[in-house]
């Protein structure tokens, strides 16, 4: 057993511990000094710090002598485990105790290894220090931004940045943009960056024009290593029309395709492989390859919409249309010529009535091909011709389907009581869409109100004061009582009616029968909350008799 001295800087002996030899592991040394004084300090041998409880060290073994130097860390315990393990308090620390801490290589160190974007607050001469900059990028590459010109130009720091970069996938890459200019031109370097394509932007111009850097930029996209579309679109205009760089960006990732040049966007090959990864990539072929049959097939078949990006003979092509259809299509993306061919539209509209808005104007005249359409969707009336929107058996089939068609009837079939009387039969809100001579048609009226007195708002002035229509209203739904005349609201029976389904309807009775001890009281039997709307004097009788 060897007994080793610690001593305090003055030389005075402070502490012994005994160890079984001087050959230590860092381990060792680790579980000997642990929980050996609750301050902060380090340990010295021949001027080297061989454990401190501010944070770990690298060493596997430690050779002592018999003698050791223990430094106490001036400064308060909370201020240190506060940049120790609270992020970005560096700042923090230096506003409340001074700037002499940004130049503290402890304190520093400690907040760069929590947080290695407190760099920005170290001072210039900890910016210049290697371990210290080595450790704030390994915590995070973009702390390179924050190192000295002379470490952002030192290889193996930006070597460690844009390789915790590229491989943790942190900062999409991008540490490279704060290399210097020399190691921006650095294969080595861009080499690791660009496993991460997007970092490619930021090499040179020289290494964006060489072909194994953009090789292995443009190969990881897609990859679990690139977040951000192509990179090709960092590459050199040369390799833009390199076959061979293309074609692994286009297999990569076939929206690449827009980066390529002229020339390869109107190559077969590419853009095949392009289409075939997604078909959306046809809008950025050639015109010449839009008009491929083949091509623009492949685009389709992925999804019929993107029939839109085909030429304009080939959106009048029959297989075409015929596949894009089957995909999910639309008429929408069809020649003006397949737009006007009956049997195209009759099988669109067929499947999906509101295709119809996309046919062209002479079959949105013709009568068969409207009956499907509004068959399929009542509200493709919309777009049919002015002279079926005023066809007494189309709109009878929209309206019947779904009444609030009648708003795209004409105003002729607007004001025709069959017309009315079905569409309101169905659904009383499509009143709203009637004549106002039929908004005041009795008959109409009564069909409305007896199935949803509430539907009374869409009623004209002259019915909102007949007494009978008020009646009905009502008595099917109380809060129809806000609708009628002034004159309607202050009578006797109506408000009875109301405020006997609920008595919140009071609310809406005219101020005298507000203050009518019977309605009142037949409100509040219902709904005691009724008195909040009783007339002022009424109110406080009846709170009193309550």
């Amino acid at each position: 057993m060897i007994t080793i001295e610690i001593n305090l800087l003055s030389g005075e002996l402070y502490h012994t511990i005994n160890v079984d030899s001087l050959e230590l592991t860092y381990l060792q040394i680790k579980e000997s000094f642990d929980d050996f004084n609750r301050r902060f300090y380090k340990i010295i041998n021949n001027d080297k710090i061989i454990y401190t409880n501010l944070y770990d060290l690298n060493y596997d073994k430690v050779i002592l002598n018999d003698e050791l130097t223990i430094v106490f860390i001036n400064y308060d315990n909370y201020i240190i485990n506060k940049i120790k393990f609270w992020e970005k308090n560096l700042k923090v620390a230096i506003d409340e105790y001074g700037d002499e801490l940004k130049n503290n290589f402890d304190i520093v160190r400690i907040a760069v290894s929590n947080c290695g974007s407190d760099l920005q607050y170290a001072g210039d001469e900890l910016k210049n220090n290697f371990d210290i900059v080595e450790i704030a990028v390994t915590s995070d590459s973009y702390a390179l931004q924050y190192a000295s010109n002379e470490l952002k130009n030192n290889f193996d720091i930006v070597k460690i940045a844009v390789w915790n970069d590229g491989f943790d996938n942190s900062n999409d890459g991008s540490a490279l943009q704060f290399a210097s200019d020399e190691l921006k031109n650095n294969f080595d370097i861009v080499k690791i960056a660009v496993i991460d394509g997007y970092a490619l932007q930021y090499a040179s111009n020289e290494l964006k024009n060489n072909f194994d850097i953009v090789k292995i930029a443009v190969s990881n996209d897609g990859s679990a290593y690139s977040n951000n579309g192509s990179a090709l679109q960092y590459a050199s205009d040369e390799l833009k029309n390199n076959f061979d760089i293309v074609k692994i960006a286009v297999s990569n990732n076939g929206s690449a395709l827009q980066y390529a040049s002229d020339e390869l966007k109107n190559n077969f090959d590419i853009v095949k492989i392009a289409v075939s990864n997604d078909g959306s990539n046809l809008q950025y072929a050639s015109d010449e390859l839009k008009n491929n049959f083949d091509i623009v097939k492949i685009a389709v078949s992925d999804h019929g919409s993107y029939l839109q990006y085909a030429s304009d003979e080939l959106k009048n092509n029959f297989d075409i249309f015929e596949i894009a259809i089957n995909n999910d299509g639309s008429l929408q993306y069809a020649g003006d010529e397949l737009k006007n061919n009956f049997d195209i539209v009759k099988s669109a509209v067929s499947d999906h009535g509101y295709s119809f808005r996309y046919a062209s104007d002479e079959l949105k005249n013709n009568f068969d091909i409207v009956k499907i359409a509004v068959s399929e969707n009542s509200l493709s009336l919309e777009y049919a011709s002015y002279e079926l929107k005023n066809n007494f058996d189309i709109v009878n089939i929209a309206v019947s389907n779904f009444p609030s068609a009648l708003n795209y009837a004409s105003d002729e079939l607007k004001n025709n009581f069959d017309i009315v009387k079905i569409a309101v039969s169905n659904n009383g809100y499509a009143l709203n869409y009637a004549s106002d001579e039929l908004k005041n048609n009795f008959d109409i009226v009564k069909i409305v109100v007896s199935n949803n007195g509430y539907k009374l708002q869409y009623a004209g002035d002259e019915l909102k004061n007949n007494f009978d229509i008020i009646k009905i209203a009502v008595s099917s739904d109380g809060s129809a009582l806000q609708y009628p005349s002034d004159e309607l609201k202050n009578n006797f029976d109506i408000v009875k009616i109301a405020v006997s389904s609920n008595g919140s309807d009071l609310q809406y009775a005219s101020d005298e029968l507000k203050n009518n001890f019977d309605i009142v009281k037949i409100a509040v039997s219902n709904c005691k909350y009724a008195l909040k709307y009783a007339g002022l004097d009424l109110f406080y009788n009846m709170l009193v008799m309550n």
